[in-house]
């Protein structure tokens, strides 16, 4: 398996780890009345499974599965972009749950997802397309 791969779905576990806690919290919170302010996590929540951990564990996967071109597994540097740009866009997203960071913080992150997105798959294109021509 390749170090991307490798570090992506380690990272995913970490984001995994990190919801389950939140949604532990708020669940918690329900339950037990701690803080109102809580539930105002779900944001947060939202962004770490679904686009942390699903799609860190999405990319990491198919960089390593997706069908190499002469040997080599596509553009390293688009995949690491697409990497940093997501985390930063979960990032974002995360701190824009936080009632005092509202801002552009939320209109940023998701530029940084679709960016994200845009640029894995620019990277995965040509891997797709020599998979297809077979």
């Amino acid at each position: 398996m390749p170090s991307y791969s490798r570090t992506t779905i380690r990272l995913a576990l970490v984001y995994l780890g990190l919801g389950f806690t939140l949604g532990a919290l708020m669940l918690a919170n329900e339950g037990l009345g701690w803080d109102v302010r809580l539930a105002g996590l779900l944001p947060a929540h939202i962004a770490l499974l679904l686009y942390g951990w699903l799609g860190q564990l999405i990319y990491g996967v198919a960089f390593w599965i997706l069908p190499r071109i002469n040997g080599r597994r596509g553009s390293a540097p688009l995949a690491i972009t697409a990497a940093v740009l997501l985390n930063l866009g979960v990032m974002l997203l995360g701190l824009s749950s936080l009632a005092s960071i509202r801002g552009a913080t939320a209109p940023m992150g998701t530029a940084c997802l679709a960016a994200s997105a845009f640029v894995f798959a620019v990277h995965a294109w040509p891997r797709l397309r020599a998979a297809a021509g077979r």
